[in-house]
C-alpha cells in the first residue's frame, strides 16, 4: 500500500509539472514551439534533424507506437514504446507523460522510473528527476542504472558529495552494464570535491567517448574556471542539447554565472 501511495504521489507530481509544458527551474517560455529552456535561459527546440536524424523515419516509428497504444491501452509496455519514440523526436514533455501512463499501469517497475527520470533531467527538471531515480532505488536497490541516474542528477545540481555516494553504490553492483560511464562520473565527482586530481582515463572508441563525456571530462581537468571557455564553446557549437555532456556544460556555466550574479548583487 505504501509503495502504491508513493507511486500515485509521484505520478501526480509529474503531471502537475507538465500542465504548463514549458516550465524549467526559474524560467518559462511562452513560445509553444519551445521544448524547454536551457539552464542559461536559451530556448531549446525539438529539431533532431539538426544532427542528421531521419525525422520521417522517426515519425513513422511514432505512428506505429500510437497504433499499439490504441490497440492495447492497458499495456504499460506500449506506452514505454511510445515514450521512446517521442524521445527520439526530442519531444520530451510528451515522452514524460507517456512514461507516467506506463507507471500508472505498473507502478512496481523501477526501469520506467529510471527512464522518466532521464526525461526530466533532459528537460532540466532536476528535482523531479532525482525523485524518480530515488524511487527506483527504493523499489530495486540492485538497479545500477537508478543509482547512476541519481548520481549524475545530483552532480548536475552541484551536490557532488551525494553524487559520489550514489555513484559508489552503482560501482559496487556486479551487474552494472554501464560501469565505464559510472566510473567516469564518479571520478568527476571526486575531482569536484577536491578528493582527487587524477584525470579520468579516456579510451578511443570507449563508451564514455560514445556518450561524448570525454569531451566534458577533458574540459574539467583544467579546472572549472579555466574550463569555462571550453564549456561555452561546447554549448555554442553543439545542436544536440538533449545529450548529457551539453547539459553538464550548461550546469557548470550556470553555476559560475549564478554565483557571480549573487556576488555582484550582494556587494
Amino acid at each position: 500500500m505504501l509503495k502504491a501511495a508513493l507511486a500515485a504521489a509521484l505520478i501526480g507530481t509529474a503531471f502537475s509539472q507538465l500542465e504548463s509544458p514549458h516550465v524549467t527551474p526559474g524560467k518559462m517560455a511562452f513560445d509553444m514551439n519551445v521544448e524547454c529552456v536551457s539552464l542559461l535561459g536559451k530556448n531549446l527546440y525539438a529539431k533532431p534533424e539538426s544532427t542528421g536524424a531521419d525525422v520521417k523515419a522517426l515519425e513513422r516509428h511514432l505512428a506505429e507506437a500510437d497504433k499499439h497504444v490504441a490497440a492495447q491501452p492497458e499495456n504499460p509496455v506500449v506506452h514505454v514504446e511510445r515514450a521512446q519514440a517521442l524521445e527520439a523526436l526530442w519531444r520530451f514533455h510528451e515522452a514524460v507523460q507517456a512514461y507516467s501512463k506506463a507507471i500508472a499501469l505498473n507502478p512496481g517497475d523501477p526501469n520506467v522510473y529510471v527512464a522518466r527520470g532521464r526525461g526530466f533531467a533532459t528537460l532540466r527538471l532536476f528535482e523531479q528527476s532525482a525523485a524518480d531515480f530515488e524511487h527506483a532505488t527504493a523499489i530495486d536497490p540492485q538497479n545500477a542504472d537508478a543509482w547512476l541516474g541519481l548520481g549524475v542528477t545530483n552532480y548536475l545540481r552541484g551536490n557532488f558529495s551525494k553524487a559520489a555516494d550514489a555513484l559508489q553504490k552503482a560501482r559496487a553492483l556486479p551487474l552494472n552494464q554501464r560501469a565505464e560511464e559510472t566510473n567516469l562520473w564518479y571520478s568527476l565527482a571526486l575531482i569536484r570535491q577536491g578528493k582527487s586530481t587524477e584525470a579520468p582515463i579516456q579510451k578511443p572508441g570507449s563508451v564514455a567517448s560514445k556518450y561524448g563525456l570525454g569531451e566534458y571530462a577533458a574540459a574539467l581537468e583544467s579546472g572549472t574556471d579555466a574550463a569555462l571557455p571550453a564549456y561555452r564553446a561546447m554549448i555554442a557549437k553543439r545542436t544536440d542539447w538533449p545529450t548529457l555532456e551539453v547539459l553538464a556544460a550548461e550546469a557548470e556555466v550556470a553555476a559560475v554565472d549564478g554565483n557571480k550574479k549573487m556576488s555582484n548583487e550582494r556587494y
